[in-house]
């Protein structure tokens, strides 16, 4: 529901309806309860509601409909840790590239 926060990947597991909310003590965790998806990451052994708090974020809500900004309709294994570790794979990268060329520059120079 936030538009600071970035949309991920997770699974729906169940929709609820508010009053499924409030019967099944849901509801308590939330300041506003209302209906909507229960969901679950890949990686994640527990549901998200209410099991997962990020900070800044606060509680993780059950995922309203009109929340949803796509669906997808294929899987591609390990692709979702490129983003995740893009900085380090950069920084490894030019290091091999610096390395390499101060290598060749020595060999040059040996060489003559």
């Amino acid at each position: 529901g936030a538009d600071s926060v970035h949309p991920i990947i997770h699974r729906a597991m169940i929709y609820v309806d508010s009053a499924a909310m409030e019967e099944s003590g849901l509801g308590a965790y939330y300041p506003d309860p209302h209906g909507g998806y229960i969901t679950r990451g890949d990686n994640n052994p527990y549901t998200d509601q209410p099991n997962l708090q990020i900070a800044g974020v606060g509680v993780i809500e059950p995922v309203k409909k009109e929340w949803i900004v796509g669906k997808a309709l294929i899987a591609v294994p390990l692709v979702g840790y490129l983003p995740l570790h893009l900085a380090e794979f950069a920084i490894l990268i030019i290091a091999v590239i610096l390395i390499h060329d101060f290598v060749l520059a020595r060999r040059k120079e040996k060489n003559g």
